[in-house]
């Protein structure tokens, strides 16, 4: 099944004690469930101005490249648990040489789904047919600009062209494979938000599967300091809705704020510590850091960390409300419109 089709039956379950009896059930016949996020390399060759890589200080004490052994204590002990494998989430991973053999390695083990979020300016048309024919699923392109003077103010050290390039060449890949999924993030400012009806011109030999349009949040120093949602919804009338109507006469999925939930993006809103703890259970991140955060595959698997962690007597707790620090969170949230 394909996984947006399990993450949206899962999404339409209401009562999060629910999710995690279901996890539950999963954890206990030992069937697949995790989601790896995966950073082989914690850096990136642009200077994005809404990322942390603008910021000259977090550049410096990032870095660091998984090694063949962490890879292979990966594959060994965490990849026969993994039901979605995301290669890329805080950096680039096209500057990673091996990344095939990550996405080879996934698959021989037996890891359903692999997706790759990137910015494509490395990624040639060469590499990209043989990350599909080794096994990529998905591919995710970053972009914050669809006109060359805006992508590339947006994203110093990138090239309008080669952009433009990626998108030809996915549409060479589609042809060769159908069922390969392309996805497209574009996350909006008050800078850039004139180009969003700019996206069918991009898009002309290639339709993404989905389209994911998200607004700017600070996530931590960076170049980029407005993210004010003033004008973004003076303006949301001229500017999101031909991008709805593209995805719509194209059959495309589109994620998009409302009008309402982007007017309330910079509030706090209550949630449910249960609901939390169903939606990060299964999410494991890894990246070369001095420390593990979570999970160390060269010490235990992943059926050895959810022992250690209690993980079943935390879900049995959860179910059954004997979970003594279950409280109201308050956190920044976004509600997405999908069409």
């Amino acid at each position: 099944m394909n996984i947006y089709t399990l993450q949206k039956l899962y999404g339409k379950i209401r009562s999060p004690r629910v999710k995690l009896l279901a996890l539950l059930l999963l954890h206990l016949g030992r069937r697949r469930y995790a989601v790896l996020d995966l950073d082989p390399v914690m850096a990136c060759n642009l200077r994005c101005r809404m990322c942390y890589f603008s910021d000259e200080n977090h550049r410096r004490k990032s870095g660091g490249r998984m090694s063949e052994d962490d890879l292979a204590a990966i594959s060994r002990n965490v990849f026969p648990a993994v039901r979605k494998l995301q290669i890329g989430c805080g950096a680039e991973p096209t500057l990673f040489s091996g990344l095939e053999g990550i996405v080879a390695e996934a698959k021989k083990k037996g890891v359903p789904y692999i997706s790759l979020t990137t910015n494509g300016q490395l990624l040639t048309a060469e590499r990209l047919e043989r990350l599909v024919e080794t096994g990529l699923d998905e591919i995710t392109v970053s972009a914050h600009g669809l006109s060359a003077d805006v992508y590339e103010s947006m994203m110093p050290g990138a090239r309008f062209e080669k952009f433009l390039d990626l998108t030809r060449s996915l549409a060479s890949v589609r042809e060769k494979h159908p069922r390969f999924q392309i996805r497209f993030n574009y996350t909006v400012n008050e800078d850039n938000m004139q180009d969003l009806p700019l996206l069918g011109t991009v898009f002309s030999d290639v339709v993404p599967d989905i389209v994911q349009i998200r607004p700017v949040q600070c996530i931590g120093e960076s170049d980029y300091r407005n993210f004010s949602k003033k004008k973004i919804l003076e303006h949301y009338g001229r500017y999101m809705p031909p991008v709805v109507e593209f995805c719509r006469k194209h059959g495309a999925r589109c994620i998009y704020p409302s009008k309402e939930n982007l007017a309330s993006v910079d509030g706090t809103t209550v949630t449910d510590t249960t609901n939390h703890i169903a939606d990060d259970l299964p999410l494991l991140y890894m990246a070369p850091c001095k420390e593990w955060p979570e999970l160390d595959p060269h010490k235990e698997d992943f059926r050895q960390y959810c022992r250690r962690t209690h993980r079943v007597g935390t879900m049995l707790r959860v179910i059954f409300g004997l979970d003594p620090g279950r409280h109201k969170n308050r956190s920044k949230t976004m509600n997405y419109d999908i069409r």
